[in-house]
């Protein structure tokens, strides 16, 4: 397991808050590349990539590699296959 930067910490605590916010209106099973405009617009990313989501995919992998996953962000379901992993955000924990 790695351990995780202060900065990234409190970046998944703010990802996870605004997710919610975000799922409450929009229903749940949001993937990253639908709730990244939402994130861009609130300032959490400076843009939006072009890339499906990989800057906030890439938050949600460092967490889920440290093993916090469910403790910084517990609204986020993650399917883990051999190869990937499949994120989506709920509003249930």
């Amino acid at each position: 397991m790695t351990s995780l930067t202060t900065s990234i910490i409190n970046r998944a605590r703010e990802i996870n808050g605004l997710a919610l916010v975000y799922c409450q209106q929009q229903g749940n099973g949001i993937k990253p590349k639908d709730l990244m405009p939402f994130l861009v617009q609130n300032g959490i990313f400076p843009k939006v990539d072009d890339r499906n989501g990989k800057p906030l995919r890439d938050v949600l992998r460092a967490v889920d590699d440290a093993g916090q996953l469910g403790d910084l962000m517990p609204n986020v379901v993650v399917d883990r296959k051999l190869k990937n992993r499949y994120w989506s955000f709920s509003t249930e924990e």
